[in-house]
Parts: structure tokens; sequence; C-alpha cells
């Protein structure tokens, strides 16, 4: 008899604990998503209610391909104006391929800063028209921005440490990223494949 209380005890006890553990798990996840905030500075949530973040390296075949097939389809980007979604790319370097990837988000980082967020748009459809460049400069310079705005993002891109790219470690704790293309919409991750059709069933 004492030993079947135990086994009722034990197994009581083991069953408050998983609900403990989800009840904390889903306080931090209430408390802790991806921050909306932080990630989308320049989307006024206001007006989007629904947005897409993607975690991209500038050198990963899987990048270029979801890219290419989802978010430079016309069809895509009309439902996604449709249904008032909002798509934020974060580079996330991790390919081992002796900092090229590295170089290539800190160069989109500074077309950024010195031309804003439609150069940084091109600049990545220019790094994945090519691919096989190991020079970000070069990419840069394809998209043509003239001497004077070159010189202010090459000194921009050489004033970081272009080796190393210095959100990738927080990114991968925070977000629980494991490979590239990790892809939220709002605060699920979802494959590219089927991100479409996530996004036709938004309300």
């Amino acid at each position: 008899m004492k030993r079947i209380l135990f086994v009722i005890c034990a197994i009581g006890i083991i069953i408050g604990l998983f609900f403990i553990a989800k009840l904390g798990y889903n306080e931090y996840r209430e408390s802790h998503p991806i921050n909306i905030y932080k990630y989308r500075s320049d989307i006024n949530h206001k007006q989007n209610n629904n947005y897409i973040v993607e975690f991209y390296d500038l050198k990963c075949p899987t990048c270029k391909e979801a890219h290419k097939e989802v978010f430079e389809n016309k069809g895509f980007n009309d439902l996604l104006n449709d249904k008032h979604v909002t798509v934020k790319y974060i580079p996330h370097p991790v390919l081992n391929n002796n900092g090229v990837s590295n170089k290539f988000a800190n160069m989109a980082d500074s077309v950024n800063d010195v031309m804003g967020i439609g150069a940084y748009h091109s600049f990545i459809n220019e790094s994945y028209n090519n691919m096989d460049e190991k020079d970000p400069i070069k990419v840069m310079k394809k998209l043509d921005y003239g001497n004077d705005l070159n010189k202010k993002i090459i000194k921009n891109y050489k004033a970081k440490d272009i080796n190393q790219y210095p959100n990738t470690k927080k990114q991968e704790d925070q977000f629980d990223i494991e490979k590239t293309p990790t892809i939220f919409l709002n605060d699920e991750k979802v494959s590219y494949k089927d991100l479409q059709s996530r996004v036709e069933n938004l309300k």
C-alpha cells in the first residue's frame, strides 16, 4: 500500500513540475517574444499588425532560394500588402567560409547605415546574384552609387571588425536560431516553403 501511495505521489509531483515548467516557459515567452520594437525599429506597428523577420546569410544557398522563390515573388509581395505584413531582413552569418559571410553581413549594415533601407535591399539582391564573389566591396560597387557614396560606404565598412559579426551569438541565444534562413511570422518559426500559405491564413 505504501509503495502504491509513493508511486502516486511521485507521479503527482512529476505532473506538477511539468505544469510549473510549462507555465514558466509561457510566461517567459510572453515577456521575451521576438523583440518586436528592437528588430522592427523602422516599422510603424500601428499600421502593420503582422510581420516577418528573416535571419539570413548572404552566402547561404537556401537563403538565396528562399529570397528568389518567395520574397522576390510579385504575388507574394501583393499578398503581404493585402495582409498588412512587413518584412524585416536581419544578417545572421553562420557559414564557415573564412569570414566571407561576416564581411557581407557587415557590408549590408554599412550600405544601410549610409544609404538606407532601399539600398540595403538592393545589396541583398545583388549579393544573391553574385554568390561566388568573395569581396563585398565589388558587389556594392555594382550598384553604381557613385564614387563619393562608395567611399562613404567603404569607410563605414572598414571601421567595423569586418571578420566578425557581433550580433550572431546573441541572436542564436535569444531566438534559438540553428540554421539559415530562420524565418518568423509574428512570433512563430515557419519554413519558407510554408510561408505563403501561412500568410494567406492571417486575419
